[in-house]
């Protein structure tokens, strides 16, 4: 930290006792407005500025400039937001790692962008799984529908899918379901305006989300 030529006991003292002002930083600063931060952190916007104020204090640092429509992150906000950075993401890590459960001894994850994820995922699981063999049947979180459905396809396991996208598979007997496992409802919601400029566009629309869900709308 000698490029904010700051006290080390100073961040430090910060990090021993919690690491959210890191997080308020970081939030303000990507959002550009202490208002949108809050309501991105559901906190108080005088929660956030409070932490942001005692943070710049202690530093004796103006980190944000704020404007009628804003703010603006000073050099001293854009040095110390890379170590937030860091900051934050080993709180994070080190989170996770406390509370992993008994014999799990990792946790890996890989972004993708939605347009890659369907080419590069599956093939991707499938080289992990050779490459890391007695790594068991480890537990994957994925968000892809057709991601999800096509690992357990091709290497077993249990998850949770929307039964009116398997129930063909159900009924040929590639995959059943698991006695006992809680079930869950997801309710599919449209908001339309009450005077619509297109009424027959939007009745239409209507209808065809009926079918497309197979629930009343």
């Amino acid at each position: 930290m000698a490029d904010l030529r700051l006290n080390c006991p100073v961040v430090c003292g910060f990090w021993r006792h919690e690491h959210r002002p890191f997080t308020y930083l970081l939030e303000v600063a990507a959002s550009g407005s202490f208002h949108r931060a809050a309501a991105n952190l559901n906190v108080t916007q005088s929660t956030v500025s409070a932490r942001i104020r005692a943070l710049e204090e202690r530093l004796d640092r103006r980190l944000f400039l704020r404007h009628k429509h804003g703010v603006e992150v000073t050099g001293a906000g854009r040095r110390l937001r890379r170590h937030a950075d860091a900051v934050v993401r080993a709180w994070e890590q080190g989170r996770q790692r406390v509370a992993l459960p008994e014999g799990v001894r990792s946790i890996f994850g890989l972004g993708l962008h939605a347009n890659l994820a369907d080419w590069v995922a599956v093939d991707w699981l499938k080289a992990m799984a050779k490459s890391v063999p007695d790594a068991g049947t480890p537990a994957v979180s994925i968000d892809s529908l057709s991601i999800a459905l096509t690992h357990i396809l091709d290497h077993g396991g249990s998850c949770y899918l929307s039964r009116s996208t398997i129930i063909d598979l159900l009924g040929e007997g590639r995959l059943f379901e698991v006695a006992g496992a809680p079930k869950f409802r997801l309710d599919t919601f449209v908001v339309r305006p009450d005077e619509a400029q297109n009424p027959e566009l939007m009745a239409a629309a209507t209808e065809a989300l009926k079918i497309a869900v197979g629930a009343a709308v």
